[in-house]
């Protein structure tokens, strides 16, 4: 009996945890746009906070790659990595049309099958990405700045809260097993939470010389739709939900984004933009059947 007890409680705190964590990870994504305090100070210490410390991801790879590039240049072709996942997974006509042989077979027929699976490790693959991309900058004098090295000296903290001590009062097999699952559920969560509002074939994918000829509002609001999947998710999302008001004014906060909704929504009817809103479980289905049948780059009228 006190085993099963044991395996119970076990599972309640994985949940709990995992649940837990992926919302300090979507609500430090505020702070990561500046956009929880007047401060930049105190944005930052809560995005070394969230991500590197708590996460295990880095802060400067995010505000590199997600900040500065995916936010500039969302859905465009070679300029936004959001869309590169390759050679895992294909995701436009052109990853298939660089590819031959079993692999052109693997992306046409099997990767939605592999795809499922594969979620649980997105987690992972974020942390690895983070660590090639700071270590790279580290290694070179001419781009590293104290906030790699803060961010660097986080995700070391990282790995001694959540793996060393934990280690300290019960075996290190039980710890790992532990974090990687906790992991997965964060995987999971971020797909959720995170691919619905620009993964639909509603959102096309763009070379960058066609971006650039839209103009900011509409390249924004273009390749991104809202979601709705009641109020636990938008207490989870922080603000994914609303991705088109996040995406015109990032330096808002997500508190904010239900009120200008509406405003939003009026400007962009009275402006010929695109306004957008699914329900999370299309918004999912929708994300998924790209990785069947994959998008066309260029923006497709009759998607819109």
């Amino acid at each position: 009996m006190s085993g099963l007890w044991c395996a119970v409680v076990t599972l309640v705190g994985l949940a709990i945890s995992g649940v837990g964590t992926v919302g300090i990870a979507t609500t430090t994504h505020t702070p990561s746009h500046y956009a929880a305090s007047p401060s930049r100070t105190v944005n930052e210490i809560m995005t070394y906070i969230g991500y590197p410390l708590l996460n295990g991801f880095s802060a400067t790879y995010w505000w590199r790659d997600h900040v500065s590039s995916h936010h500039m240049m969302p859905n465009v072709h070679g300029a936004d990595n959001d869309f590169d996942f390759l050679p895992a997974f294909a995701v436009t006509t052109a990853d298939l049309e660089g590819s031959t042989g079993w692999l052109r077979t693997y992306y046409q027929k099997w990767q939605a099958y592999v795809l499922p699976p594969a979620l649980v490790l997105m987690g992972a693959n974020l942390q690895r990405c983070g660590w090639q991309d700071l270590v790279a900058v580290l290694r070179n004098p001419a781009k590293r700045r104290r906030q790699d090295w803060l961010d660097f000296t986080a995700l070391i903290c990282h790995y001694g809260l959540l793996i060393g001590v934990p280690c300290l009062f019960f075996p290190i097999s039980h710890v790992l097993v532990f974090y990687f699952a906790r992991m997965a559920m964060v995987s999971l969560g971020v797909f959720v939470l995170l691919v619905p509002p620009h993964f639909p074939m509603e959102t096309p994918v763009m070379e960058k010389a066609e971006a650039l000829s839209m103009g900011h509002c509409a390249l924004q609001t273009t390749v991104t739709v809202n979601y709705n999947g009641g109020w636990f998710i938008h207490a989870m999302a922080a603000g994914m939900d609303y991705q088109i008001e996040h995406h015109l004014f990032p330096e808002m906060s997500h508190i904010y984004y239900p009120l200008m909704s509406p405003l939003v929504a009026e400007y962009c009817a009275a402006n010929g933009l695109q306004y957008r809103t699914m329900k999370l479980s299309e918004a999912l289905r929708k994300s998924y059947d790209v990785f069947k049948y994959l998008k066309p780059l260029g923006v497709n009228p009759a998607h819109l």
